[in-house]
């Protein structure tokens, strides 16, 4: 049987669009400068091998995505 392991991510957006703050499972990730918007960190994420779930607005500018992949 397939066993999957889980990442929760939240991504906080400035009002001009800008990345605020991103967090995976409750911790915070640093990305200074090496992240230049959301869509560069979800396909890091897809290179790692996690798959996307789900998707959802919660408030304000803040997006929640749930990502799985394979445990080996």
């Amino acid at each position: 049987m397939q066993k999957w392991e889980y990442v929760e991510v939240v991504v906080h957006f400035l009002p001009d669009g800008k990345l605020d703050f991103i967090s995976e499972n409750g911790n915070t990730v640093l990305f200074e400068n090496k992240i230049h918007n959301r869509h560069h960190y979800l396909n890091r994420l897809g290179s790692e091998g996690w798959e996307l779930v789900s998707v959802y607005p919660s408030t304000g500018w803040t997006e929640i995505y749930h990502f799985k992949r394979p445990v080996s």
